[in-house]
């Protein structure tokens, strides 16, 4: 038996999904809302997302960014248009599979399967750029095969980076993320826990070369740095 969590505004849609994946012995959750969602941020039992577009209310991508650093599982994205654009763009976005909504539940039966192997694999969650290791279940860090001991909200902000490397993330969206209440332009509670990471994880915290600070957009975990 898997976790599932759909991510569903419609009653109706819900419904038929949960219907059909507990058929295949699942057990199914819903949330309607980004509140239900965080409440469900630190569970390592999920197995797999179905993120639906009318939940996104029209732009999916931000979601998906939030979902991908909340969960480990993955995450299936299902909407009602069949184009190629659509798909790749929702792909690019993090998504991990996307799947039409009109799809046969055999079609959905098999890309949920598909996506429960995934997890299965990467169960582990376990990152690792060159000399750096992030273990999430285990919550340890080694670096050059010592370990580095980080604050629980170091940890948070190392793994939100690491999940998304390559990627820029605006301040507001690491504070909304890891902080979990609306942004204020005011504060300097990142760009201080950005600071405390680089001195504990950076060669010469002064001249970041692995978190770097990316003017006016954000922060990007680089991934070639870690030698």
């Amino acid at each position: 038996m898997a976790k599932i969590l759909i991510a569903e505004s419609e009653v109706e849609c819900f419904t038929q999904r949960k219907i059909m994946f507990e058929e295949a012995g699942h057990e199914v959750f819903q949330f309607s809302d980004m509140d239900e969602m965080s409440q469900w941020a630190t569970s390592e039992d999920v197995c797999g997302v179905v993120l639906s577009e009318h939940f996104t209310l029209g732009d999916p991508t931000h979601l998906i960014e939030k979902v991908k650093a909340k969960f480990l599982a993955p995450i299936m994205v299902c909407t009602d248009l069949k184009d190629e654009d659509t798909h790749s763009a929702l792909l690019e976005s993090g998504a991990d599979d996307v799947i039409t909504t009109s799809a046969t539940p055999r079609l959905w039966q098999a890309r949920l399967n598909a996506l429960l192997r995934q997890y299965s694999s990467d169960k582990s969650a376990v990152l690792t750029f060159g000399s750096l290791v992030v273990d999430s279940q285990a919550r340890l860090v080694t670096l050059n095969n010592r370990e580095v001991y980080l604050t629980s909200h170091e940890f948070e902000l190392l793994w939100l980076l690491a999940r998304n490397a390559g990627n820029v993330l605006s301040r507001e969206y690491v504070y909304q993320t890891i902080i979990e209440k609306p942004y204020q332009d005011d504060t300097r509670t990142v760009d201080v826990r950005i600071s405390r990471l680089r001195k504990k994880l950076e060669d010469d915290p002064s001249q970041p070369s692995k978190i770097k600070t990316i003017w006016k957009q954000g922060y990007i975990f680089v991934r070639e740095a870690w030698k």
